[in-house]
């Protein structure tokens, strides 16, 4: 057996569900039945940090749904116009009455979508099933080509004009307000929706929130309305019998942002937060999720083989046993821990040594982690400020300090003068990029063991190990 043989995967699972398909269908690992809440129970809203696994799940029910009978339609939200999308319902009214609104009508466009491409529907109100999906083609709707597309179309004024005069039909005619226009369209397409009967299961997964993400107000309002709209809808279908599920994929952090009323509602009653740390795993190594993936994936080339790391790896690194330290230089999420050692493999032989995993760790730091936490601080910073803010952290040349050192540093050079350092040590404590040593043992405590800790700026400040090589610290 040799060690290069075996693929780990690509760092976005859109890639490795095109390239590598088999690693998210036999190479998926499933240790809480997270596939079973995304397509039976109601759980809708999964949660997770950077490279948790929520486009695998996506990527791993896409490549799988005729397993299952069903459709599958991804939305991908990288792209997403969100000052379009707010000019979608005319009128007077906030905000926060015509985001709720828009994304029912952007909703039940994909809902129609999908049925349109189900053969085996029936449905009691034939006629004006096709005639809704004629007005839609006629509008330039169908067929849907990008969610970009429809929010583009849908906020033009010529399309209000022309949805009106072709919905008519379905219209009470007194109503004066566009928005009160589009309340009659949307509960019409309902009505359609709720007459249709498939033996087939449908879903819409949203994904990508956070690719474009600036500090405008907009797109928070944008996206807690999509969240509140998505959860009713499903509500609505399951209700009214509709095989039909809305599932939106959302970083943890961002939905810690938003500006919706019951958040920890909504987290307790219909979310899942994909969590790859467990500390009952710290003393069995064997047993942690992230090892048991690995190991799996290992399988998929070698069926006969347990343990990669017992069979290829020296058994200790650091004075650590292999598992520990490894996992050290990670996050414990897959993206981190397989990248890790996609990166001990390009210098590696059949099997690998001490000097392998050292020149693979620095690769990693270098090329993997350090741009992956420079990611994490888009949509919190400026663009030009993080290369900024990372060469403060360099010239610190530590791997533990305090804010005050930091601050020192920033006010001997002008550059760091517009860096609100306190809040952007905020932003990598949440992403477990920094932690704390705190108390006379200097205990390291990170956020990724415990999820309700938060940033103390009065304590010491420690460099995640997977920086320091690319920090030279």
């Amino acid at each position: 057996m040799d060690f290069r043989d075996i693929e780990f995967g690509r760092a976005d699972a859109k890639e490795e569900g095109a390239e590598y398909p088999d690693l998210l269908i036999n190479g998926y690992l499933d240790s809480t039945g997270v596939i079973n809440l995304a397509l039976n129970c109601s759980t809708f809203l999964f949660l997770g940090y950077k490279g948790s696994g929520k486009t695998a799940l996506l990527e791993h029910i896409r490549l799988t749904s005729p397993n299952y009978n069903c459709f599958v339609n991804d939305i991908p939200l990288s792209d997403f116009p969100y000052k379009s999308f707010a000019k979608i319902i005319s009128g007077s009214s906030e905000q926060e009455a015509k985001l709720p609104l828009a994304w029912d009508w952007l909703l039940l466009v994909y809902t129609i979508s999908s049925f349109a491409q189900d053969e085996s529907i029936q449905t009691d109100m034939q006629e004006e099933w096709e005639e809704t999906l004629n007005i839609l083609r006629k509008l330039g709707i169908f067929p849907i080509k990008s969610v970009r597309d429809i929010v583009t179309q849908s906020a033009k004024r010529t399309f209000k004009i022309n949805i009106l005069s072709c919905f008519e039909f379905a219209l009470e005619k007194n109503d004066q307000l566009i928005e009160n226009d589009f309340i009659h369209i949307v509960s019409f397409l309902k009505q359609i929706l709720q007459n249709i009967h498939s033996d087939n299961r449908h879903y819409i997964i949203i994904d990508g929130l956070d690719e474009i993400l600036t500090s405008r107000e907009i797109q928070y309002q944008s996206i807690a309305a999509l969240i509140t709209q998505a959860k009713a809808l499903n509500v609505y279908f399951k209700n009214a019998h509709i095989p039909m599920k809305i599932i939106v994929l959302c970083r943890t952090d961002i939905f810690e942002r938003l500006p919706h009323p019951n958040k920890n509602k909504i987290r307790q009653d219909s979310a899942y937060v994909f969590d790859w740390f467990d500390e009952s795993s710290v003393a069995e190594y064997t047993k942690c999720n992230l090892i048991q993936l690995a190991n799996l994936r290992g399988q998929l080339a070698y069926p006969e083989l347990t343990d990669i790391f017992a069979e290829f790896f020296p058994s200790k690194y650091e004075n650590q046993p292999i598992y520990q330290a490894l996992l050290e230089y990670t996050r414990h999420t897959p993206r981190d821990f397989l990248q890790l050692l996609k990166n001990i493999q390009k210098y590696s032989n059949q099997t690998v040594s001490i000097a392998n995993i050292e020149q693979g760790i620095k690769s990693y730091s270098i090329n993997y982690f350090l741009p992956e936490i420079k990611d994490e601080l888009v949509g919190y910073l400026e663009f030009f400020k993080i290369d900024t803010f990372i060469n403060l952290l360099s010239t610190l040349r530590k791997r533990d300090f305090t804010l005050r050192d930091a601050r020192n540093v920033a006010s001997q050079n002008s550059i760091y003068e517009t860096l609100n350092l306190e809040q952007i040590f905020t932003v990598l404590f949440e992403c477990s990029a920094i932690g704390h040593l705190i108390g006379l043992e200097s205990k390291h405590y990170i956020k990724y063991r415990n999820r309700n800790m938060c940033f103390n700026p009065n304590e010491r400040i420690i460099l995640h190990k997977g920086l320091w090589k690319a920090l030279i610290v």
